[in-house]
């Protein structure tokens, strides 16, 4: 096993360089597509136990069709393991090496080019399917999350709520109501009850699902996109009501909610920007409720004029 106390520099003796003559072997010869926005991610390589799960997984965000795509992504085996997780808990380390930003984990070690928007993630020798598909998804999030923050959007911890074409989305730390929410919105479209993406377009905030699954089952998220009409942290109470946010406040609670940018200059020179300008628009409040439908009239009712945030 790879010594908790191994160097990055160790550690990345353990990933070939990309274009290296070193021998990388497939786990195996299946592929797939999986649709996520306008793009679709290719992934080859793959296991026959793989490949299956990660189709159940993602449906209903498989392609059947696997040709020309935005991205792509090979599957290797690697070495026996990389970070050893010490304190049992899973442990995400970003670094670079030429033109490749690579992710390290507990049992896989991913690497990205931008230029080729192409990737390898390599799993540890000998995982079975349920470690391999823990390593692409954790890799797949974090792939996703550093493209989403290039077009000035992010990945949202968020339930998202479809009411008359706009988007509502409830965000708060486990267990603050995001799955009660999504399940007090009868005749609702529903995005998600976990992720959500949110990306600019033109004057405007859009948000959509994920191909990433919370308790709601895939198949019942709705996948267009809509104008980001507010967002609302979740507070448990017996009263309902709702208390605009301050942007500065805002901004403090948002970043949080904004997982799977772990480079902490990604985060300063895009994340951040990003979520600044995602606050000059759409409105942020805190949301008291009950555990019933009825915070949906306080959600929709206007503010009063001329709110300062």
């Amino acid at each position: 096993m790879t010594d908790i106390r191994a160097t990055r520099e160790e550690l990345l003796e353990y990933i070939p360089a990309a274009g290296d003559p070193q021998r990388c072997e497939d786990l195996g010869g299946g592929k797939i597509s999986i649709g996520f926005l306008d793009a679709s991610l290719k992934v080859s390589g793959l296991s026959a136990g793989l490949e299956e799960a990660l189709r159940g997984k993602y449906q209903p965000f498989i392609r059947e069709q696997v040709g020309e795509a935005a991205c792509e992504v090979r599957v290797l085996s690697g070495h026996a393991s990389y970070i050893e997780p010490g304190d049992g808990f899973l442990r995400l380390e970003e670094t670079a090496r030429g033109k490749e930003r690579i992710l390290l984990s507990n049992h896989f070690a991913g690497t990205w080019q931008d230029d080729a928007r192409s990737g390898r993630l390599f799993v540890s020798e000998g995982s079975n399917v349920t470690t391999a598909l823990t390593s692409f998804e954790n890799f797949f999030r974090w792939l996703v999350a550093n493209l989403l923050v290039e077009r000035g959007g992010f990945v949202f911890h968020s339930a998202g709520v479809v009411r008359d074409e706009r988007g509502y989305l409830f965000f708060g730390h486990s267990g603050s109501g995001k799955s009660t929410v999504s399940g007090f919105s009868p005749g609702a479209k529903l995005l998600s009850d976990d992720l959500v993406f949110v990306f600019p377009e033109g004057r405007r905030y859009l948000c959509s699902t994920t191909p990433f699954s919370g308790v709601m089952p895939q198949d019942l998220k709705d996948r267009g996109s809509y104008p980001v009409a507010g967002c609302f942290r979740l507070r448990k109470s017996d009263e309902v009501r709702k208390m605009l946010t301050a942007k500065a406040a805002a901004f403090g609670l948002l970043v949080p909610s904004c997982p799977n940018i772990i480079s902490m200059k990604r985060r300063t020179e895009l994340l951040y920007p990003a979520i600044r300008k995602f606050l000059d628009i759409v409105p942020v409040y805190e949301l008291f409720f009950r555990k019933d439908g009825g915070f949906w009239d306080v959600v929709l009712e206007k503010s009063a004029e001329g709110e300062e945030r």
